[in-house]
């Protein structure tokens, strides 16, 4: 395989990650390439146990085929930020007991929240202000992004969650 093909579908695989499931017409006019070359490494991404797809009716017409990461998909973006926060809340909680993590938590959400009004509350629109908040949160690991729905909503999706990959490996 060419550096070439080995860097569209890393973009693929980025792409899926980040926004989620997609036909190959949404990556490709996404990635500026034809709809049969997403489909090509779409395929060989599947052999690769990478992607999967699953098919959507809706309305008329043949299913849509939406394509996304499958579990070793998601591997490809390793995270050992949960293995240290797991053995650092466990050793505060050893050293401090149940009530001293529990305030240090508290002080934590307190400045985390102190530090997100500041930097959207000089924002003029909403737009603004959410694109500055996923700008921060992106900083602290949650690969997070703004999109504007056809009706004009919002939505502000964190892709990666440095909190639930600590509390999945806890259990």
């Amino acid at each position: 395989m060419s550096q070439d093909e080995d860097r569209s579908q890393d973009r693929i695989l980025f792409r899926l990650k980040t926004r989620g499931a997609q036909t190959a017409a949404e990556i490709a006019a996404r990635l500026d390439m034809t709809i049969a070359g997403a489909r090509q490494h779409l395929v060989r991404l599947e052999t690769a146990s990478l992607v999967e797809s699953e098919d959507s009716v809706e309305g008329r017409g043949r299913p849509r085929k939406y394509w996304k990461l499958t579990q070793q998909g998601h591997a490809r973006f390793p995270d050992r930020h949960s293995d240290l926060t797991l053995d650092l809340l466990r050793s505060m909680r050893d050293v401090f007991g149940d009530d001293g993590l529990e305030r240090l938590i508290e002080h934590r959400e307190r400045a985390s929240i102190a530090d997100y009004r500041k930097a959207v509350g000089a924002k003029a629109t909403l737009q603004q202000k959410l694109i500055a908040l996923a700008k921060m949160r992106s900083r602290e690991g949650y690969m997070a992004s703004v999109t504007r729905d056809a009706r004009g909503s919002f939505l502000l999706v964190e892709d990666h969650c440095p909190i639930c990959a600590a509390a999945a490996a806890a259990t």
